[in-house]
C-alpha cells in the first residue's frame, strides 16, 4: 500500500508555510480551504510520521474542494515536497 509523506529527505517542515500551511501544534501542519459557501477541507501534515492527511467537512459541492484540494497536492508534489512511500502492514 503507498501513501503521501512529507519529503524529509530534501525538505523542512517550515517549508509548507509558503504554500499557506501553519504551525497547528509541534505535531501538525495544516491549511484550511473554503468554499464560497464557507465549507471547508483541511489538508494537513503530520510532523509525527509525516503522513499527509485530509479531513473534509462537506455538505455540499464535493467537486470544488477536489479541484482546489488536487492543485495544492499537484504543487506539493511537483515541488518535491510530498513524495509516495511504500507502506508495509504488519501481517
Amino acid at each position: 500500500m503507498e501513501r503521501l509523506v512529507f519529503n524529509t529527505v530534501e525538505h523542512k517542515l517550515e517549508e509548507l508555510e509558503k504554500y499557506g500551511f501553519v504551525k497547528e501544534s509541534e505535531f501538525w501542519y495544516s491549511l484550511i480551504l473554503r468554499n464560497e459557501a464557507g465549507e471547508q477541507i483541511t489538508l494537513g501534515v503530520s510532523a509525527y510520521d509525516y503522513e499527509v492527511q485530509i479531513a473534509y467537512s462537506i455538505k455540499g459541492n464535493v467537486c470544488a474542494y477536489l479541484n482546489t484540494e488536487l492543485t495544492i497536492l499537484y504543487d506539493l508534489i511537483k515541488d518535491g515536497l510530498v513524495v509516495k512511500e511504500e507502506k508495509y502492514e504488519n501481517s
